[in-house]
């Protein structure tokens, strides 16, 4: 039996998203004295084909299609449309292709779906043989849609709404138990440009909350618990979800928006923006027996656009890079376990899977955080030879340990959570940052440019540095937008 956090942990999935999975019946958890959710042997063995499913690229709503209906004629069809969608992105993922068309052709001869699992595992085993024949290969994060597509602009007007909030265990299905009763008592969703909308924040002693609201009529008398709010409106940019696939496309609309040449984010707190989950089809997405990929939001992410007029933005590069020695420095965070391959830029730090355990700890814990705008991810990796990972041009990150700095101790450590000490160690740093000569928008920073300088200067350096890992820092001056980063490469005296 492993606990939620360890499992979710293990698979790079969020607890929120095996929540999910528990609604739609697809895997099963054991409920303990102490309130955690435990998962067998069965159900992990479940979650373990989610993984290899998703080492396919697949989205969760198809792989959920595949494990609820146990259709071979169906799982066939769902990885041929994935087939001639993996085609489409060109040469860097062609040999995904070649395996995903040669698994179709052995299930084509076949009637059991464990045959699927068993296929993949025998592949797996061929790649640990010989690279030549499977070779994962993640997007690069350039490959993507054009800079300004991908999303959809909503100008959402002024509202009074009726909000009520929840902390706790699934405070999103506690809000909404409570509003479903309230539009049906008061018809609320027969009223002329009815909308709901939902956020999470972090409340004043730290626990996660969960915030619903519901637009009512202008001199509507809101019942209690229920209290009225009025918001002014404004910009953002939308993009649908199936509720399987919230957490990922939340990190997706954010890069797009960040990539935009249109737009910025915008969290003005004057006015109060919110990054928002909208559900336009109230009857589908409670509809008995929906499945996740059947129930969808919509997501909103407040934004502003961007003046045109003689915007210069340059990002800057330290020509040389220091020699510090950081401090003993205390950190909180959690491992996360990347795919096959990747890169250190193109790496998957779920920065909201984080937080989302920081907000179990629950009061107290802002208090010990320290820059809490700031953050620092280990990256780990293992070298083919005495060679740094991180210096080398075929460069594969096995895990990452994504941190907030704290000033001291967490009253507790939530599931998943680990604190440790950053070793006292010399560094060489590199840095960047983004400097804007007159109003627009600060320019997208990446760390791919960082391991480049790195790497140059490490053939003619005089130190030795660690193999195993290297160190990036994201800052952030507004509390929002990352406006500096640091590459740290670890001395070995």
């Amino acid at each position: 039996m492993q606990k939620i956090g360890i499992v979710a942990k293990k698979t790079g999935l969020s607890p929120r998203t095996l929540r999910f999975w528990e609604e739609a019946k697809i895997i099963k958890s054991i409920r303990a004295e102490n309130g955690y959710r435990y998962y067998d042997e069965e159900n992990i063995a479940r979650i373990n084909q989610i993984r290899i499913l998703r080492s396919l690229e697949l989205p969760l709503s198809e792989i959920e299609k595949i494990l609820i209906s146990k259709d071979m004629a169906l799982t066939i069809s769902i990885l041929k449309r994935h087939h001639d969608s993996i085609k489409k992105q060109g040469g860097l993922l062609l040999n995904l292709s070649v395996v995903i068309n040669r698994i179709i052709d052995i299930l084509s001869l076949s009637d059991n779906q464990d045959s699927l699992f068993l296929t993949m595992e025998q592949l797996q085993l061929q790649y640990n043989k010989n690279d030549s024949i499977i070779h994962f290969t993640p997007r690069d994060g350039d490959i993507s849609m054009e800079k300004t597509k991908g999303f959809r602009v909503v100008n959402l007007p002024k509202m009074i709404v009726a909000a009520i909030a929840f902390s706790g265990e699934n405070p999103e299905d506690a809000c909404w138990n409570a509003t479903k009763k309230l539009v049906k008592q008061y018809q609320l969703n027969q009223e002329p440009g009815y909308r709901n909308i939902g956020f999470g924040y972090n409340g004043p002693e730290g626990q996660y909350i969960y915030e619903l609201w519901v637009t009512v009529p202008q001199n509507f008398a809101v019942p209690v618990p229920f209290i009225q709010k009025q918001y002014s409106g404004g910009l953002h940019a939308a993009l649908s979800t199936p509720l399987a696939d919230i957490m990922e496309n939340w990190n997706k609309l954010h890069e797009l928006v960040i990539s935009s040449e249109k737009y910025e984010p915008d969290y003005d707190d004057l006015r109060g923006a919110h990054c928002f989950e909208e559900c336009l089809d109230e009857e589908g997405f409670f509809r008995e027996g929906a499945s996740l990929s059947d129930r969808e939001l919509d997501l909103l992410l407040p934004i502003k656009r961007l003046v045109d007029d003689d915007i210069v933005n340059t990002i800057v590069y330290q020509e040389v890079p220091e020699l510090v020695t950081i401090p003993e420095i205390k950190i909180c965070g959690t491992y996360i376990i990347q795919k096959a391959n990747a890169k250190p830029w193109n790496k998957h730090v779920p920065w909201y899977a984080l937080a989302q355990m920081l907000y179990q700890v629950g009061p107290g814990m802002n208090e010990c955080l320290d820059h809490g705008s700031d953050t620092m991810t280990l990256v780990y990796g293992t070298s083919l030879d005495i060679k740094p990972f991180y210096l080398e041009a075929s460069a594969k990150v096995e895990k990452v340990f994504a941190s907030v700095l704290l000033q001291k101790s967490l009253p507790f450590l939530s599931e998943g959570l680990v604190e440790m000490i950053l070793p006292h160690r010399r560094y060489i740093k590199f840095t960047a940052h983004s400097v804007q000569t007159t109003k627009g928008k600060n320019p997208l920073l990446k760390f791919n440019h960082l391991y480049e300088l790195a790497r140059d200067y490490s053939m003619n350096s005089i130190y030795k540095f660690s193999t195993d890992f290297c160190i990036e820092r994201d800052y952030r001056a507004d509390g929002r937008i990352v406006d500096r980063i640091e590459l740290y490469l670890p001395i070995v005296d």
